[in-house]
């Protein structure tokens, strides 16, 4: 038998190669004749770089940059030719912010331009940016600014790039661009669907979980508003409605407008990178799993393109996860073997955390019989 181990990573506890290795642990100390394949996988957010690295020819290259509070932190991109590949969580992630430092009105993606103005200074003409895990929701002003890009306020002021003053920008000064943007491919790649503004835009949909409160959230959709306007009437470009514009605070659309970038779905990048799709062909049954199963898992996430995958090429899957907050009556498909949560298995939330390698090693125990039932059902040579 072969088993595709093909996971996300559980959010707060486990790296997707650290879900791998105890899922494998476990399928190990049950039966170590088991032939299992490791192939962690990323959305396009947080941890995107490790996944990518182990795929590309390339080299990791660091640079002192400002964090989403204007700290001086050393970040990482990867340099592969004349493509970059960098990763948005590296310089302005929101998990790198004590939570009483949250706030999207004072955060700001400078340190994100610092990275791609890096690339652009050692060759490079692709540059491809992973957007997930953002601290921000200032719609790529603070990048465009470390690119040498100015917002100025109706009073001809030059405005500090955070999400904050969105809302004052009167005017956008790009004579000081550090590059033709015409000479350059920029990629965006993004696990979102969500426009600039309004209802479902940036601020309402996700500037809460940043720290924002329902007045701020209110009023950074205003500034996205007024951004999106001011876009407009400069340069002719509409960015409001763009599918996708909304991702990472907006920096999505900012780049849309301001460099031509092109929006992409982050998990079809890592699929094509990695070459997923072959594996699972080469594979009996898949594994994967994801820290918080919810129905957003299956727009653009890891574990609904794995099924997805899956079931396209007649292959069962294994889910397991750290919570399952899908309702009882969600229907998987006929190709999910079964979906099972660390929660049943853990006394507490914080237990489950904490030691879910240990609980993950005791699933594969409780689903064992279910993958050697569907290996011998589907394929009929395990013994």
């Amino acid at each position: 038998m072969r088993l595709l181990i093909a996971p996300d990573k559980f959010k707060d506890s486990l790296s997707a190669k650290e879900v791998c290795e105890a899922i494998n642990a476990g399928v190990k100390n049950i039966d170590s004749s088991i032939i299992t394949d490791l192939h962690p996988l990323a959305d396009g957010g947080e941890g995107s770089l490790d996944i990518i690295e182990k795929h590309l020819e390339c080299n990791r290259v660091s640079v002192k940059v400002q964090d989403s509070l204007g700290r001086d932190i050393t970040a990482d991109y990867l340099l592969s030719g004349k493509k970059a590949y960098l990763e948005l969580a590296q310089a302005n992630s929101l998990g790198s912010l004590k939570k009483s430092e949250r706030n999207p009105l004072f955060t700001s993606s400078f340190g994100t331009g610092q990275l791609i103005l890096d690339a652009i200074d050692k060759g490079a003409k692709e540059i491809n940016l992973f957007l997930g895990g953002s601290s921000t929701n200032d719609a790529a002003i603070g990048l465009m600014n470390a690119l040498g890009v100015r917002f100025i306020d109706a009073g001809g002021h030059s405005l500090k790039p955070i999400g904050k003053n969105l809302a004052l920008i009167s005017k956008i000064d790009m004579t000081s661009l550090r590059f033709n943007p015409d000479n350059f491919t920029f990629n965006v790649f993004s696990d979102v669907e969500n426009p600039l503004h309004g209802k479902d835009g940036a601020a309402y949909a996700f500037a809460g979980q940043k720290g924002a409160s329902r007045e701020e959230i209110a009023y950074l959709n205003n500034g996205l508003i007024n951004f999106s306007s001011v876009v407009n009437d400069s340069f002719g470009i509409g960015i409001s409605k763009v599918k996708g514009g909304g991702a990472a605070g907006g920096i999505a659309a900012g780049m849309y407008g301001l460099l031509n970038a092109t929006i992409k779905s982050g998990i079809d990048e890592i699929i094509r990178i990695t070459g997923l799709e072959q594996k699972i062909k080469d594979s009996d049954i898949i594994i994967t799993g994801e820290g918080r199963l919810d129905i957003s898992s299956f727009s653009g996430k890891v574990v609904g393109k794995v099924i997805e995958l899956a079931a396209k090429n007649n292959k069962k899957v294994l889910v397991l996860v750290g919570e399952n907050l899908l309702d009882e009556s969600y229907d998987f498909g006929t190709n999910v073997i079964n979906v099972d949560s660390i929660i049943n298995y853990a006394p507490a939330k914080e237990i489950a955390i904490s030691n879910a390698a240990g609980f993950l090693e005791e699933m594969l125990v409780k689903n064992i019989t279910r993958i050697i039932h569907h290996f011998n059902l589907y394929i009929g040579i395990y013994s």
